[in-house]
């Protein structure tokens, strides 16, 4: 019973064992059937990658010879283009060679036939000469006169006749001369009256101050100089003290500092004391007085005017020009006077009184511009005038007034009259020696402008102008032309009062020097 058991277990298990390794064997199969198809799979789509990769690197390398080609046709192109160019250049460079050489055959054949001609010139000169010699002796023959002799006579007939018409001449010029002088001593002395009238003139570069005493000049001085040296460096001017009796010359081209100076020397001259600790008290004081009272002038100007609301920079300008002065005329005054009539002028016309007023009050503002801005003062005047806030209008009144720009507005153009009015009314003004100088330089370049002229001297204050020509590219005859052009040129282009003598000289001048 338990042998058959035994055998029955050991038949189980034999054959449980066959049936575990048969299915271990199916498993094992299936298993590398699976990884058998799987690694088929992966090779197939490693395949296709491969494949795709590798039509899109002949792609890429495709787009590139592409790219390629059309970067070398391209330069290709520009290479042909150059060469064109290079060509068309090459062909307008031999060209102008040709043109060259063939003007230089053209200037050649002119040269030869000029000095041929030059030739055939001097020998026809030659045989003119002999025939004049020859006409000479004949006519000399038939008159009974030699040369000179004939030329006497002629010389003395003439004579008589230029003196009659000088007699009638002189008795006409004199004539003229009278009655012009008459009416310019008339006109002289209606001046005369309006500046004793109506004075407005200003101080320009020199200033007086006036002492109780001589002894005060010593105060003054100081001890080495002490006090005048201190008083120069502070002030910033040049005092003369020995020039006037009782008398301080404040010399300044800066009109600030030269008010400050006078106003501290008065107020000093007043105290009695003079030393330094004094005189920089004094000078702060006349400093703030100065800045104080010409600031208020040019404030109420602008409130007179109806103008209130200019930039405290434009006022400091304008206080500025109520210390400086163009041709003895005050800048300030001047500036508000031309405002006013700017302001009639245009109230006739029916235009804008304030903005006509405006441009005229601020029209010379340039003139009291720092030193740094260049330019002319209307050009500056605009600039400042835009800088502070004033309108496009007003700026463009106040650079145009001198007509350097073109006006915008009709009461931009009327400034550059109402300045005309201001400044040319009798004793308005009074010419300084730049002026004259500048009239005189401007009646030699006048004089120079005529070839025949060599040296040009103005004699008398501008009265008489006296010019030596060059005897080679003028004759005696000529002289009087010459002269005659002079004084109408002179007439054209210059305003001048009275009359102005014109003398011409031709002088030849031979210099030879005898050896020993």
């Amino acid at each position: 019973m338990q042998a058959s058991t035994f055998f029955y277990i050991f038949l189980g298990s034999l054959f449980s064992f066959i049936g575990l390794t048969f299915f271990h064997r199916y498993k094992m199969g299936s298993y590398e059937k699976f990884f058998n198809e799987s690694f088929q799979k992966s090779e197939k789509e490693i395949e296709e990658k491969k494949h795709q990769w590798e039509l899109e690197l002949q792609k890429i390398k495709f787009d590139q010879q592409q790219k390629s080609d059309a970067n070398w046709q391209e330069h290709v192109k520009k290479i042909e283009a150059s060469k064109k160019s290079f060509k068309i250049k090459e062909d307008k460079l031999n060209e102008a060679i040709r043109k060259n050489d063939q003007l230089t055959k053209e200037l050649n054949h002119k040269i030869d036939t000029l000095a041929k001609q030059e030739v055939d010139l001097n020998s026809q000169r030659e045989s003119a000469r002999s025939q004049q010699s020859k006409l000479l002796k004949a006519l000399e023959e038939i008159s009974g006169l030699s040369k000179n002799e004939a030329e006497e006579r002629l010389f003395k007939k003439l004579t008589l006749q230029v003196k009659k018409n000088c007699a009638l001449w002189e008795a006409s010029y004199f004539k003229d001369k009278k009655s012009k002088a008459e009416s310019e001593a008339t006109q002289i002395i209606t001046q005369a009256i309006n500046r004793l009238a109506a004075p407005c003139s200003a101080q320009v570069s020199v200033t007086l101050v006036h002492l109780p005493h001589e002894d005060f000049k010593s105060k003054i001085i100081g001890r080495e100089g002490r006090n005048i040296n201190f008083l120069e460096d502070i002030l910033g001017v040049n005092l003369l003290v020995d020039e006037t009796p009782k008398t301080v010359i404040i010399s300044a081209t800066d009109p600030f500092r030269k008010a400050v100076a006078k106003e501290t020397l008065e107020q000093l001259i007043q105290d009695g004391r003079i030393h330094p600790t004094k005189i920089e008290e004094e000078y702060q004081k006349a400093k703030l007085s100065i800045e104080k009272n010409t600031l208020r002038k040019a404030e109420d100007y602008a409130l007179q005017l109806g103008i209130t609301d200019l930039h405290p920079k434009i006022l400091r300008l304008l206080a500025k020009m109520d210390l400086m002065s163009s041709l003895g005329q005050n800048l300030l005054d001047h500036s508000y006077q031309v405002a006013l009539i700017m302001g009639i002028m245009s109230f006739e016309l029916n235009l804008n009184s304030d903005l006509a007023k405006r441009i005229g009050f601020l029209h010379d503002i340039g003139k009291a511009a720092p030193a740094e801005m260049s330019g002319t003062h209307a050009l500056i005047g605009q600039k400042l005038t835009q800088r502070y806030g004033e309108s496009e209008e007003v700026a463009n009144g106040v650079g145009c007034h001198h007509n350097e720009i073109t006006s915008m507005t009709i009461e931009g153009s009327l400034c550059g009259s109402a300045d005309s009015i201001s400044a040319s009314r009798p004793g308005a003004r009074s010419e300084n020696l730049q002026h004259y100088v500048k009239r005189m330089k401007k009646l030699e370049e006048i004089a120079y402008t005529f070839p025949e002229i060599e040296k040009a001297y103005v004699l008398q204050a501008g009265r008489e102008i006296r010019v030596i020509t060059l005897p080679e590219k003028i004759d005696d005859a000529s002289l009087i032309l010459l002269a005659q052009s002079l004084a109408k040129k002179i007439e054209k282009q210059m305003n001048h009062p009275g009359k102005i003598k014109v003398s011409v000289f031709r002088q030849k001048q031979v210099v030879e020097f005898a050896s020993a």
